[in-house]
């Protein structure tokens, strides 16, 4: 039969070496009768085992198997190097495999399938970033900034996400961290991924109401008339205490009104204005309190003026404070006589009243008597009979002072420049009036008239009530600018009026008309006038109701008619 290690049915018939084995069997005539040299096949390369005919195996790292074969070389071997694993790169197993870029652990050899043991695991994505590992991308978290790429050595990842700062107009450590907007900013600021990696709407806020300026974070002023200040916050509405924040200044004293912005008028009585400023006291005053005017006693409108008798302006009382030129109502007439003072106000009582006579440039006003009877009411007393004597004032600086009720003196300068209608001669009940068709003063009648008669003028009227002076005239002779008339010795500047029946006539120091008539004389200079004639200081004929004959001259007694009391102006 074949030796061992061989197959076949006998030597003779032809031995083959066994499968694992390589040689041959030869017949031989001798004992054992063959010669073989069937020698078992060592393991091909990267295989591994004692022999083909014991087995065979690939090497660790290689993949597939080493089948005996009858044919030389005895075997078919497919052992080739496993290819590196996924996640890993090499030319294979055998050459030796590293772990990806981005993944850590390692590749070893291993002797069953998949003949290699691989720990090369992803990275996971390092802090403030985000994505399924390193190998899948890893993206920085909003508000960082920076890349992450894989590398081959530990931390198998290269660069960091770094946190963006907050964007201008915001405030805080960084983005993640969080940012708001600056005081005066109204907005968020919210992180992002992309560049600038932050999307911001901090807008600064315009000025607030009241005030002015082009935002608050640039700064805002308040408004002319308002006080206060906008300071700029981060919680709405930016800026804080609304509600004191430019606050309206109230109208300032002697002021009215809501507020210096809405406008303040100044209180009645008072002249100026309110104007509203940016600066402290936030408004500029001017009101002032209106001096009482001409004509009024007082110190200011607010504090009451009234209309100043002594200065001889009269109305209806204290001023009325207005908040309009002149800035009070009511007014104070300048009286220039008792009729004057009449028209103003019908109701005035007869008594003593300040008039002047040549309005408010002229020389002071003084008191005079006013008669206010009703039915006859206007007439200004200027000559008034005391202890038998019919007293004016001498000057205009040293009037007679009268001391009997009702009876105040009357200036010359007043009779001489007043202007009246009407004059009347009064004694008791008794009177005499003489009417003019115009106005006139003693001055226009007797000016340029020397020791001569004067016809009363066209269109006089005479009232009285006295029997003998019926159907009377009124008539003037004067003398003025000479005192150098035969018998004649007194001052200059005489007049005479008298009610008569006719045209006086008479020669140069005395009227003698041989009928009864009332008669004033008189002179302005020197003397008293009405009091004393010439300089022997005799008692004047004065004014009288004279019988037939009487006349003027020294101490002439004309006394024996009756005395006027009284001369009026009107």
């Amino acid at each position: 039969p074949c030796p061992a290690n061989s197959n076949g049915t006998s030597v003779a018939a032809g031995c083959t070496c066994s499968l694992g084995y390589a040689g041959t069997v030869q017949a031989m005539s001798s004992f054992p009768y063959y010669v073989s040299t069937c020698a078992p096949v060592a393991c091909p390369a990267n295989s591994n085992g004692v022999n083909l005919a014991f087995g065979c195996s690939c090497n660790p790292g290689y993949s597939g198997s080493v089948t005996p074969s009858i044919l030389s070389p005895f075997y078919t071997s497919t052992c080739a190097p496993v290819a590196c694993p996924a996640n890993s790169q090499g030319p294979n197993v055998i050459a030796g495999c590293t772990c990806n870029n981005g993944y850590s652990g390692a590749v070893s050899i291993s002797a069953i399938a998949p003949y290699y043991t691989s720990t090369c695991t992803a990275v996971a994505c390092p802090g403030n970033s985000t994505g399924a590992s390193v190998p899948a991308g890893c993206t920085c978290l909003a508000g960082y900034n920076g890349t992450i790429t894989s590398t081959g050595t530990a931390p198998f990842f290269a660069g960091r996400c770094v946190p963006v700062s907050c964007p201008p107009n915001s405030n805080g450590a960084n983005l993640p961290a969080g940012c708001a907007c600056n005081g005066g900013f109204s907005g968020t600021v919210t992180a992002t991924t992309t560049s600038p990696f932050f999307s911001s709407t901090c807008t600064a806020v315009s000025c607030p109401v009241n005030s002015a300026g082009s935002s608050i974070p640039a700064g805002c002023s308040c408004n002319a008339g308002y006080s206060g200040a906008i300071v700029p916050t981060t919680i709405s509405p930016y800026y804080y205490n609304t509600s004191l924040a430019c606050a309206p200044v109230a109208c300032p004293a002697q002021s009215t009104g809501a507020n210096v912005p809405t406008g303040c008028t100044c209180l009645a009585g008072y002249q100026g204005s309110v104007v509203g400023t940016t600066t402290s006291p936030y408004f500029v005053s001017t009101c002032s309190p209106v001096p009482c005017p001409a004509g009024t006693s007082g110190s200011n409108v607010p504090s009451g003026c009234s209309c100043d008798n002594t200065q001889a302006y009269y109305g209806s009382g204290a001023l009325t404070p207005t908040t309009i030129p002149p800035y009070y109502s009511g007014s104070c007439t300048l009286i220039v006589s008792c009729m004057a003072l009449y028209l103003l106000n019908s109701a005035t009582p007869s008594g003593n009243y300040y008039i002047d006579v040549d309005g408010a440039n002229g020389a002071a006003a003084f008191q005079a008597y006013c008669d206010m009877t009703a039915g006859s009411a206007g007439w200004t007393l200027v000559a008034a009979r005391q202890s038998g004597l019919l007293l004016f004032g001498e000057s205009t600086a040293t009037p007679v002072v009268l001391n009997t009720p009702g009876r105040l003196p009357a200036i010359w300068f007043m009779t001489s420049t007043i202007s009246f209608n009407a004059i009347r001669f009064t004694s008791g009940t008794n009177y005499a009036t003489a009417t003019f068709p115009s106005q006139t003063s003693l001055n226009s009648l007797i000016t340029g008239t020397t020791y001569t008669n004067t016809p009363t003028p066209a269109g006089t009227s005479v009232v009285s009530n006295v029997a003998q002076l019926s159907g009377f005239g009124f008539y003037v002779k004067a003398m003025s600018g000479s005192c150098a008339v035969p018998g004649w010795s007194d001052s200059c500047d005489w007049a005479a009026f008298a009610f008569a029946s006719t045209s006086l006539s008479g020669y140069t120091d005395s009227w003698d008309t041989g009928q009864p008539f009332w008669i004033l004389a008189g002179l302005d200079n020197t003397y008293d006038p009405m009091t004393y004639v010439g300089t022997s200081g005799a008692p004047a004929c004065g004014l009288a109701l004279a019988g037939a004959g009487c006349h003027w001259s020294y101490g002439g007694s004309c006394m024996s008619g009756t005395p006027v009391t009284n001369i009026w102006f009107r």
